[in-house]
């Protein structure tokens, strides 16, 4: 499996359509953990959703997984989108799904692992971003 900080396969649009929480709004999805599953590709993200309709608008963060086939046709071929249970730390949301899909802990694609990926990208966009002086 792979990590990208951010959607660079633009799934935001396509998961915003199918998102299957009533309200929610602004779609991100960050944090992508992707790779191949036999004939199929998973996606394993945070969405980044704002709910609420008046004054009281708050951003969450869900973990979803879901799968499409590597003939990339439209998202009406996905797999349904699967979200972790709220609530927990959003590490803790990836292990479960990553999990309950199957995989175990020596397949060489625990989402623990990618911890420490994540932490060195997160460091070097920000160091990227940085302005000069």
């Amino acid at each position: 499996m792979h990590y990208s900080p951010h959607d660079r396969f633009q799934l935001a649009d396509k998961v915003a359509e199918r998102f299957p929480l009533p309200g929610a709004a602004e779609l991100r999805v960050v944090d992508l953990v992707y790779g191949t599953e036999g004939d199929f590709y998973r996606y394993l993200f945070s969405a980044e959703y704002t709910v609420g309709v008046t004054r009281r608008k708050h951003r969450q963060r869900r973990v979803v997984t879901f799968r499409e086939p590597k003939g990339r046709t439209t998202a009406a071929d996905w797999s349904e989108l699967i979200l972790a249970e709220p609530g927990k730390a959003v590490m803790e949301q990836y292990e479960s799904l990553h999990e309950a899909q199957g995989h175990s802990e020596g397949s060489g694609s625990d989402p623990r692992n990618l911890h420490e990926q994540k932490a060195l990208d997160t460091r070097d966009s920000a160091v990227a971003k940085a302005p000069l002086e």
